[in-house]
């Protein structure tokens, strides 16, 4: 009878746990994915139609969207990184928040049109942005632009010429350049028809791309890089024109845009970025030694704030300490937007 009375228990609280399980809702169905639609915006150029292109994800009930341009040769790759997610995965990191994300293909690179390169400027790409954000004024109470280097080179003319969102973020660009580094930069870059990776894509001869195997050398060193990462940052390399380079990155052109930006600014860079700090460039050592020269460019924000990753190279979202910048936007958002 005893031995009885205890499998009965037994029985009893198994049947117990599990209908406590099937009863009490997994952490992942209380935080359901966020719904994901296509973007697909129709934009003129030289009076010929082409289309900017990407992907709208909102969470139940976010009224915040942002908006994230890729840099060059980068496209919605970079902020939505397939690769060890729970780290690089910009978007996903906002996504969880509760903030909405559209991530943009420039135009000729992605999912995008890609128009003649010689059209593709960074001008271009900053007025169908601007489209892409007036659309989705009609469905989001706040609109925040994220770049990163060209990325927010184009924000910067976007939000200085339309002065229609409510924040920007620019990562990876200062405008104190290190033009040595920029320089010798440049001698990795090649036409991407001539790519043994993208020769097959149709490219006119000065849309442009990373030659084979210089990813490292040209964003991450002289940062950690993680290998596996490194090998997913080439085989998703896209493309830029070589007038959008020159026009995004032209120090006489962003200087008065980036004075007609009239929202709250977060600067964010790696203290190793080489393009971008360093000898005769922008000194990235801290927070403060970034304002003490970048705050001046934007006289008419509200606020402008800086964040620096300490021994990070160019691209801050694909090193193993993303999460430190994602939790640093996620921070200034809660306060500035």
């Amino acid at each position: 009878m005893r031995q009885r009375s205890v499998v009965t228990r037994l029985l009893g609280l198994v049947v117990t746990v599990l209908l406590a399980q099937l009863l009490v809702p997994s952490t992942a169905s209380a935080t359901p994915d966020p719904v994901c639609q296509p973007i697909d915006q129709s934009v003129t150029v030289l009076l010929t139609q082409h289309h900017m292109r990407g992907t709208l994800c909102t969470p139940a009930g976010a009224t915040k969207v942002l908006v994230m341009v890729p840099g060059g040769t980068y496209n919605h790759a970079y902020w939505d990184f397939p690769y060890q997610e729970g780290t690089y995965n910009f978007r996903k990191a906002m996504n969880a928040a509760g903030y909405a994300t559209a991530v943009v293909d420039r135009l000729g690179s992605g999912d995008s049109s890609r128009p003649p390169s010689i059209l593709v400027t960074a001008l271009m790409q900053a007025q169908a942005v601007h489209k892409v954000i007036q659309t989705l004024r009609g469905s989001f109470a706040k609109v925040v632009l994220i770049g990163h280097s060209i990325g927010s080179a184009i924000s910067v003319l976007e939000a200085g010429t339309h002065r229609d969102v409510d924040g920007v973020v620019l990562t990876g660009m200062t405008h104190q350049p290190n033009l040595v580094n920029l320089a010798t930069a440049l001698t990795e870059i090649h036409p991407a028809m001539l790519d043994p990776q993208l020769s097959g894509g149709g490219y006119d001869p000065t849309y442009l791309t990373s030659k084979p195997g210089k990813r490292g050398v040209l964003f991450h060193d002289p940062g950690v890089v993680d290998p596996g990462m490194l090998a997913v940052d080439e085989q998703t390399k896209d493309v830029l024109s070589a007038l959008e380079t020159a026009d995004s990155l032209g120090v006489g052109i962003i200087p008065p845009y980036s004075a007609l930006i009239n929202a709250p600014v977060l600067l964010a860079v790696g203290s190793s970025d080489k393009l971008f700090c360093g000898t005769g460039a922008t000194n990235c050592t801290s927070a403060t030694t970034v304002l003490n020269t970048e705050s001046a460019y934007y006289t008419h924000a509200p606020n402008v704030s800086a964040y620096v990753a300490t021994g990070v190279g160019h691209d801050l979202n694909l090193h193993p300490s993303a999460p430190q910048l994602q939790q640093a936007v996620l921070t200034w958002l809660s306060t500035h937007v």
